[in-house]
């Protein structure tokens, strides 16, 4: 029984090609969405954006995403820092 742990535990350890160029393509929308100060996540599919994080928050994108969406990847950010010299002016 602890084999078949190991093997599901490696399984998760090491993602799909497919997912790792999903959780890319995801990662760089939801940069470019976190810089315009839209939300800081997206749910992403076969080069597909599902959903955008908004007001409602994570938890609204989840749930949006969440119907049809088996095989898609969540990316969330950290918001860009803003310095005084950017936001000053």
């Amino acid at each position: 029984m602890r084999i078949g742990c190991r093997a599901r535990l490696a399984h998760w350890a090491a993602p799909k090609a497919r997912a790792l160029r999903e959780a890319e393509f995801g990662f760089r929308i939801a940069k470019e969405v976190s810089r315009l100060d839209i939300g800081q996540a997206v749910v992403v599919k076969n080069g597909t954006v599902l959903a955008v994080e908004a007001f409602g928050g994570t938890n609204d994108l989840m749930r949006r995403a969440g119907a049809g969406a088996g095989g898609a990847v969540a990316v969330k950010v950290s918001k860009p820092r803003k310095t005084c010299a950017s936001t000053c002016r």
